[in-house]
């Protein structure tokens, strides 16, 4: 339980705090960009709920299937739910990319407001891929019991990547939203990078429990 447990609770601790810096990071380009970029958050919230079910479903059944002896069948649970996955991503970010001013416009009416949500939006389009992937892998190293390296994942991509990029694009080039959001997906293109390398490796098969 503590093998498992400690680095599973860790990396939701450290992205949580990363978070917080994160947002701490986009208050100070005032109150009409932080609108934005809450509405914003608010859509990449609802898009995070396919990869996290396909993460679940994966974590289930390769945890399942190494119990009963067969790795061959937990990376064919993995590939499959990440192939779903990935098509039900690739939906959700054209739909972002082409309506993002309609899906801003939801929330706020104000023109500014709206103007820099759809670039968020599309931002976060070019996320999906990225997020789904990484979710779903994630999910299947959890049900083998490598917990540690989702932790490892969050502290590179979150922690060292996102927040450093934001402070860099935001308070020394001026990028602005766009640029809080650009350090957003260099950041879910490291964790996917890491978790998929892990997954590749093939390790987490072999992942004793004691």
């Amino acid at each position: 339980l503590v093998k498992i447990g400690v680095p599973a609770s860790g990396e939701q601790l450290i992205m949580r705090a990363g978070m917080m810096g994160f947002v701490r990071i986009v208050a100070g380009l005032g109150t009409t960009v932080f609108a934005a970029h809450n509405i914003a958050i608010s859509v990449l919230s609802l898009s995070f709920n396919p990869g996290m079910a396909f993460g679940i479903a994966s974590a289930s059944l390769v945890g399942f299937s190494l119990g009963k002896g067969s790795p061959e069948m937990a990376e064919k649970y993995s590939r499959s739910a990440r192939r779903m996955g990935s098509m039900i991503s690739t939906g959700i970010a054209v739909l972002f990319f082409a309506f993002a001013p309609q899906l801003a416009s939801l929330f706020n009416r104000d023109p500014e407001v709206i103007r820099n949500a759809a670039l968020a939006l599309r931002i976060i389009a070019l996320i999906q891929p990225f997020q789904s992937s990484q979710l779903i892998l994630a999910g299947a190293l959890r049900g083998a019991g490598d917990t540690i390296w989702a932790m490892i994942a969050t502290i590179v991509g979150v922690v060292m990547i996102r927040i450093s990029l934001a402070l860099l694009f935001i308070n020394i080039l001026g990028w602005g939203l766009g640029g809080a959001w650009i350090a957003v997906l260099i950041d879910q293109f490291i964790r996917w990078a890491i978790i998929y390398g892990r997954f590749r490796s093939g390790m987490w098969k072999h992942i004793k429990i004691r």
